[in-house]
């Protein structure tokens, strides 16, 4: 995420399609950064108790438990790559995370 963030912030549609135009950006193209995170929570950590839950995090807008290799999925809107990485850093930081994995949503397909 460092690399994204050391060349400006991302510029996106209402979708969150990247903006393709060039020239500065109008109005409508400085949207956030949108990013899907795993969080995997240490053997035996009750997901209830854990100190940095998603909910409780204003960037995440979707947080989803799952079954598989990650305890939740989170769906994470940033204004940039910089204020991603301190939500991160705070999920990190919980005792009960044990690893996160983050992906950029370039776009959603719709049927």
């Amino acid at each position: 995420m460092r690399a994204v963030g050391s060349t400006g912030t991302l510029r996106a549609d209402a979708e969150g399609a990247p903006c393709t135009g060039g020239g500065p950006p109008g109005p409508d193209e400085l949207k956030t950064v949108r990013l899907l995170s795993g969080i995997r929570l240490r053997e035996g950590v009750d997901p209830t108790a854990c100190g940095a839950r998603p909910h409780d995090v204003p960037q995440v807008v979707a947080p989803m438990r799952l079954t598989g290799d990650y305890d939740y999925q989170l769906r994470v809107a940033c204004a940039d790559a910089r204020e991603f990485e301190t939500v991160v850093d705070l999920l990190k930081a919980d005792p009960g995370v044990r690893k996160t994995r983050s992906r950029l949503l370039l776009h959603e397909v719709h049927a």
